[in-house]
Formats: structure tokens, sequence, C-alpha cells
């Protein structure tokens, strides 16, 4: 936990074990919501533009439907997690930045669906 701790900037102890039967019936998806909210919040890492970024994708997905319809929330939240840990800068997520960075998130997204490869963020 220390090292998941060190690699966001937070002291947050608490791990929540989340079972996700879709992904995969026979194993257990460690998530960590609450760091995760703290990162994609802007109280850790990153800014604005990572929030706005991720609700306009779903909102994308919801308006698109059909495969891109499938696509988990949870999902659009990893690729940006690794986006923010990716690139820590606070001036990176800056609102002004919007635009690069959802188009950012969006192609790294689209990356991982078509090459079926997206690594956990704590334990890659």
């Amino acid at each position: 936990m220390a090292t998941i701790q060190a690699r966001v900037g937070s002291e947050e102890e608490v791990c929540l074990g989340v079972a996700l039967p879709l992904v995969q019936e026979d194993k257990l998806e460690v998530d960590f919501p609450q760091i995760a909210r703290k990162v994609l919040a802007g109280r850790v890492l990153a800014g604005p533009s990572v929030r706005m970024a991720i609700r306009l994708l779903k909102q994308e997905r919801d308006m698109v439907g059909g495969d891109f319809k499938k696509v988990k929330s949870f999902v659009i939240k990893t690729v940006a997690l690794h986006a923010v840990l990716g690139h820590p800068e606070v001036e990176f997520w800056a609102e002004k930045h919007l635009k690069d960075r959802y188009r950012e998130i969006r192609n790294s997204l689209q990356t991982c669906l078509l090459s079926d490869m997206l690594p956990d963020v704590f334990f890659p």
C-alpha cells in the first residue's frame, strides 16, 4: 500500500476489493476508489480537465451507442488515471488544455480497446 500512496501522493489507507464478474468471473479486481477519486478530483495530482474529459467520453459513449456503449465507466476512469499518473503536473491538467487532454485520453482508450490491453493502475 505504501507504494501506491507514494505513487499518487496520498496517505489514504483504505483498500476496497471490488469483484467485477463481467470482466472475469474467476478473479477479483482490487480497486482503490478513494484514491482514484482524490487523483481525478485534483486534490492530489490532476486538474479539472481530467474530470471534464471523463464526462465527455461517457457522454460520447452514450450518444454513439453500439459497441462503444459497452465500454464501462471503470475502463474510462482507468485510462484517465494512467494519463494523470503519466503526467502528474497540475498545469498539464488545467482547464485550458481540455481539448488536448480529451483527445489524448480518447486515443489511449481507443488503443486499449483495440489491443484488448489495459493494465491495472496499481497492479500492472
